[in-house]
């Protein structure tokens, strides 16, 4: 008989999470599941590493605080901390469940009846995609030595989990090739949206969402929002603890500080205020390059019955959902012309597969 689930994630929240502010898909996703395995029932316990400063965090009554060492220093503070706390804490009966696998190493000998982790991305395929923007020198050489020594932590972590979750098969075949993990080890519980259309005018042509990431690649829509300047356009970008371009997030603030265009830009926006955004817009475009695995943005964009311009990678062909406009990826030509296509799409929808509650139903056969 399973007593009780320890849930460890990054900035998990115990009030609604409609009306906060989560950037990371990293975050929102491992927040939704924590509150629909509570909603199954299931007795759940959080414990919340508190990876960027929020005035408004909810937080759960077991939290680390963000510690200021860097690299491999705050790791091992940070482990060492979820230890005690759970040193006291677990027995033969609970599960532990972590969205951050670099920590089970140090929950090696805990009493758990099963250690189970989802890797919500992949980090060392992740790093490659972010550093190759990267000039050569000490940042790209320190970068990728703390990947390399991530990748060791990882690796051994995968190895300590008595199961594994992937949020997409595509992300399971980097599993099995970069961490040399045995496929029957994992199982695919893919991420969700609870994002419903809130039936209104559809008053943007084109909406942007995410991190101002070079590998998100906002130059893209950028080009084509000064292409096309009679549109209106809204981006949503992220807040300050994710801005790591720049450059682009430069040229972003001074196209909308000197060109005559319509474009809203906000951040740190809430749940409930992206699902009205995406309701209102026309497009959803999704430009990133180089990796992702299933952008949870496209779900939420389909739920809200927005067609979604995506690169035809990664796991997107796993998607379960109708309007999914796909091109080459970094292919602007193509990006474009599939922004034309999107204009006389119908029928936009997301299977209720991906609504929270059934995910976590699937999580909770796969747990237990």
């Amino acid at each position: 008989m399973i007593n009780k689930i320890f849930f460890v994630g990054y900035n998990l929240e115990n009030n609604s999470l409609s009306s906060r502010s989560m950037v990371s898909g990293e975050i929102k996703n491992a927040n939704y599941l924590y509150h629909a395995l509570e909603g199954l029932g299931l007795s759940v316990e959080a414990v919340s590493i508190n990876l960027y400063p929020r005035a408004s965090l909810q937080k759960p009554d077991l939290c680390i605080e963000k510690s200021d060492a860097k690299g491999v220093f705050r790791w091992l503070k940070e482990g060492l901390k979820l230890r005690r706390i759970l040193k006291d804490k677990s027995t033969h009966n609970d599960i532990l469940y972590l969205t951050v696998p670099s920590y089970l190493p140090f929950l090696a000998g805990l009493p758990f009846y099963k250690k189970v982790i989802t890797a919500h991305g992949t980090y060392w395929p992740e790093l490659l995609a972010d550093v190759r923007y990267e000039k050569f020198g000490f940042r790209k050489v320190a970068l990728l030595g703390n990947g390399i020594i991530q990748l060791f932590i990882d690796r051994i972590a995968f190895k300590f989990a008595d199961k594994l979750h992937s949020v997409s098969e595509f992300q399971v075949k980097e599993m099995v090739s970069d961490y040399s993990i045995s496929r029957e080890k994992i199982s695919v519980v893919r991420n969700g949206t609870d994002f419903v259309n809130q039936s209104v005018e559809r008053e943007y042509d084109a909406i942007w969402i995410g991190r101002i990431a070079k590998k998100k690649n906002i130059k893209f829509f950028l080009d084509y929002i000064e292409e096309n300047p009679s549109g209106k356009y809204c981006i949503v970008a992220g807040n300050e603890y994710f801005s790591i371009d720049i450059e682009s997030e430069k040229r972003l603030h001074e196209i909308k500080r000197s060109k005559p265009l319509d474009i809203e830009l906000l951040q740190d926006i809430t749940d409930s205020q992206l699902e009205l955004l995406l309701s209102k817009s026309k497009c959803l475009v999704v430009t990133s390059t180089g990796y992702e695995s299933i952008p949870t943005v496209i779900f939420e964009g389909l739920a809200c019955g927005t067609p979604v311009v995506c690169p035809a990678s990664w796991g997107v062909g796993e998607v379960e959902g109708c309007g999914l406009i796909t091109y080459e990826e970094g292919n602007y030509s193509d990006m474009v012309e599939s922004i034309e296509l999107s204009k006389g799409s119908t029928d936009i929808y997301v299977d209720d597969v991906v609504r929270w509650s059934n995910r976590a139903r699937l999580f909770k056969e796969e747990l237990l």
